[in-house]
């Protein structure tokens, strides 16, 4: 691989249209939109980082090594540790990802006002910022969750950015290794 840092729709252009789904590295993710590309919070494949992509079928391509398409960035990684909310993704050895939107009394959330936290017991196992998503004019927040075993079970917070509250939700869901819950079109609520 090249010793760049690459955008996922560089990087990853010669797979033929339609047999990548999905990727992810140990701290982002990406679903691929054939009419958009790839689009989540993993937007640059970095090189010495570990990726894993789901294929419809399987496919032979070479990663676009073309350093004239190359796209810099200024790459946030989350590799090491974000005490943003306690959370350290290097204690897990697993992850698994959750497309979500929040509805609050109802109504689905518009806004960027709120963070969405997932929890194993009293710690913090992941959280996402709110992301626009432009294929449907939405917010959602791109989780991912993170674990040592399958079958714990994972509670949310909603933190509200002006009221510093945290609010309960009432949903659960069981974490499997590698899970891929949601996408942009059809987010968990």
């Amino acid at each position: 691989t090249p010793n760049l840092h690459l955008d996922v729709n560089v990087a990853l252009t010669n797979i033929p249209n339609g047999n990548a789904e999905f990727l992810k590295s140990q701290s982002g993710y990406a679903d691929f939109y054939p009419e958009f590309g790839w689009f989540g919070t993993l937007d640059t494949m970095s090189p010495l980082q570990g990726y894993l992509l789901r294929l419809a079928e399987d496919t032979d391509f070479t990663y676009n090594d073309n350093s004239l398409n190359n796209i810099p960035s200024n790459c946030d990684l989350r590799q090491s540790l974000d005490s943003s909310f306690g959370l350290n993704i290097n204690k897990y050895e697993y992850n698994g990802t959750m497309t979500s939107a929040l509805s609050i009394e109802g109504d689905i959330v518009d806004s960027y006002d709120y963070i969405l936290l997932a929890y194993d017991g009293l710690e913090c196992v992941g959280f996402a910022e709110p992301l626009y998503f432009p294929l449907t004019s939405k917010i959602i927040f791109p989780l991912m969750v993170y674990g040592n075993s399958d079958d714990n079970m994972i509670t949310f917070k909603i933190f509200d950015k002006k009221t510093n509250e945290y609010l309960p939700i009432n949903n659960k869901i069981e974490f499997k290794k590698d899970m891929i819950l949601g996408d942009g079109y059809n987010p968990v609520i």
